[in-house]
């Protein structure tokens, strides 16, 4: 915690540092599982294969 850090809050800091990765590692991993659904990465598939030629 920071050195300059109000006293009155101490107790809120660590759950706010702690906590404020997990919005942007639950997007990450539930994109990584949509990705991985069998009908999605066809799909993708078969975009990218429209988009190469």
């Amino acid at each position: 915690m920071p050195e300059n850090f109000p006293g009155s809050l101490a107790a809120v800091y660590p759950i706010v540092y702690n906590f404020s990765f997990i919005p942007a590692e639950g997007i990450i991993t539930i994109t990584m599982i949509i990705i991985n659904i069998p009908a999605v990465k066809t799909a993708l598939s078969r975009i990218r294969t429209v988009a190469v030629i």
